[in-house]
């Protein structure tokens, strides 16, 4: 019960960040299904960041899923649609960037996610979206003419 009273204030604090018109355009990453992809932000400038004291949550906001979460260097479960396809770079991390990597892409994970970092020195919220589109197959001209009457 506690931690979905957490996961619907923090709805709420990301939403509000959304409502509110950013200087800049929020990345949309496109990819097609069964693709990789990564995603990356700047969430400080600091050059040399203790991983140890470092908190990531990153939401898909349709259904609030978890996406991926790391908890003072300690990655912890997400929900079922992301378990085993999102990868964190540790390194990027300690420089101050977060680069998550998404294996087989899928149709369904097109959509708006939010993420919030925090640090000892202070905390960020960033949202990127994802637009993935169906693979699409090309039949082989000669196979075409094959099979035509």
């Amino acid at each position: 019960m506690e931690k979905m009273i957490c996961r619907i204030l923090l709805f709420f604090c990301l939403t509000s960040c959304v409502m509110l018109k950013p200087r800049y355009t929020d990345p949309v990453y496109q990819s097609e299904e069964n693709h990789n992809i990564t995603v990356e932000w700047r969430f400080s400038s600091e050059s040399n960041i203790s991983v140890h004291s470092l908190k990531v949550h990153c939401v898909f906001v349709s259904g609030l899923k978890v996406f991926y979460h790391l908890n003072n260097s300690v990655d912890e479960p997400q929900h079922m649609q992301f378990s085993g396809r999102v990868q964190c770079d540790k390194d990027a991390l300690r420089t101050g960037r977060v680069r998550l990597h998404v294996s087989r892409l899928r149709t369904e994970d097109s959509g708006l996610y939010l993420c919030r970092m925090a640090t000892g020195s202070g905390r960020k919220v960033s949202q990127f979206s994802l637009n993935i589109t169906e693979m699409e197959l090309f039949l082989n001209p000669l196979l075409d003419f094959c099979f035509s009457d």
